[in-house]
Parts: C-alpha cells; sequence; structure tokens
C-alpha cells in the first residue's frame, strides 16, 4: 500500500503540473487573442500580424516541448500506479492519462487556430500600404 501511495502522490503532483502548462498556455492564448481583437496597433500592418503570430508560435513551441516532458513521466506514472493498484483496496481505480501524442495534436491544432483566428481578424485592419 506504501508503494502504492507514494505513486498516485507522485502522479498527481506531475499531474498538476502539467495542469499549470496548460492554464498558462491558455491565459498567454486569451491575451494574444484579446490584444489583436481590441488594438489596431498590433493589427494595422501584415508585418506586425506575422510578428505577433511568430512570437506565439514561438512561446507554443517552448510551452509544447516542457509539456511533453511533464506528459510523458504523467503517462509513465500512471501505468505504474495502475499496476501497483492491483494489490490494493483500490484496485478498481484506473488512472487514465492522455499519451504525449495525443497532447501534442491538441496542442497543435489549437496553435493553427489561433493563429488563423490572428490573421483573419488582422488581416481586415492591415493598411493598404502595408
Amino acid at each position: 500500500m506504501n508503494e502504492y501511495t507514494a505513486a498516485y502522490e507522485v502522479f498527481m503532483s506531475q499531474a498538476d503540473s502539467a495542469n499549470e502548462l496548460w492554464k498558462f498556455y491558455s491565459a498567454v492564448c486569451l491575451a494574444v487573442l484579446g490584444a489583436t481583437i481590441g488594438s489596431d496597433k498590433f493589427k494595422s500592418s501584415r508585418k506586425n500580424t506575422l510578428i505577433i503570430i511568430g512570437a506565439f508560435l514561438l512561446f507554443s513551441l517552448g510551452n509544447l516541448l516542457a509539456l511533453m516532458q511533464v506528459q510523458e513521466m504523467v503517462f509513465a506514472l500512471s501505468e505504474i500506479t495502475n499496476s501497483l493498484s492491483k494489490t490494493t483496496p483500490f484496485s478498481t481505480l484506473v488512472l487514465k492519462a492522455n499519451t504525449v501524442c495525443e497532447i501534442t495534436v491538441f496542442h497543435i491544432a489549437c496553435d493553427f487556430a489561433l493563429s488563423c483566428a490572428i490573421y483573419i481578424v488582422s488581416r481586415k485592419s492591415w493598411n493598404p500600404s502595408s
């Protein structure tokens, strides 16, 4: 039971780390989109739009790389915890963690969607000379 408890606590700690990375990512996404929609300065030219998208994608890459490392650990710990639970009263408890591939695909889809949204919202405000 002690091994199970220790594995479960480490799993939860790593899962909390992954959740914090997702929260930070979500906050930045909302801030970037809000700034783009709310400020004419950000969307006044194609150059500004591309800089914003580029900076966002650079942030997203760093966030994804950190998230991949944490998620790899979360997935491994879920497997360990599930195998240890078979010898405890918690044998019916099954921890389900997404794979690194699943979170990568989702993250990239979100990055693409937000980049497209920034481009579409900004394009209407470009000066003809930009």
